[in-house]
């Protein structure tokens, strides 16, 4: 299910919290369900897009060759691990792969990105892990 669909099968009601609790942490939902994350010059000065990662998590890159990206994270209060690539399309886009372990299961997912405009608005940055 991608997000969009998870979107519409919410109760009403619920979609304003969580569009308030996306913003907050750098994301916001597009008027096609695509989800956003804002990056600061910060995040792209670094080569690779921050993970969303709640506090106290561990986060390792690694670049086995020119473009692509290896990541893997820890989060050991909730018990959550995951790891993933990345591949650098262009100065603009990037296409990844991850795989999630967490107390209630394992997930896997695969994303495109490219950029969309050089401001966020409202929306903060999204915050590094560290």
């Amino acid at each position: 299910m991608n997000l969009a669909q998870m979107l519409r099968s919410l109760p009403p009601s619920a979609r304003p919290q969580i569009e308030a609790k996306l913003r907050q942490q750098g994301m916001s939902i597009s008027r096609d369900g695509g989800l956003q994350i804002c990056l600061d010059a910060t995040s792209l000065a670094s080569g690779h897009p921050p993970l969303h990662l709640s506090g106290g998590c561990d986060a390792h890159w690694s670049q086995p060759h020119p473009g692509d990206w290896t990541f893997r994270y820890s989060c050991p209060a909730s018990k959550v691990t995951g790891s993933g690539s990345l591949r650098i399309a262009s100065a603009t886009s990037y296409a990844s792969s991850y795989t999630v372990a967490t107390p209630q299961g394992d997930m896997s997912g695969q994303s495109q990105a490219h950029w969309v405009a050089p401001s966020c608005g409202s929306v903060p940055p999204l915050r590094h892990a560290r």
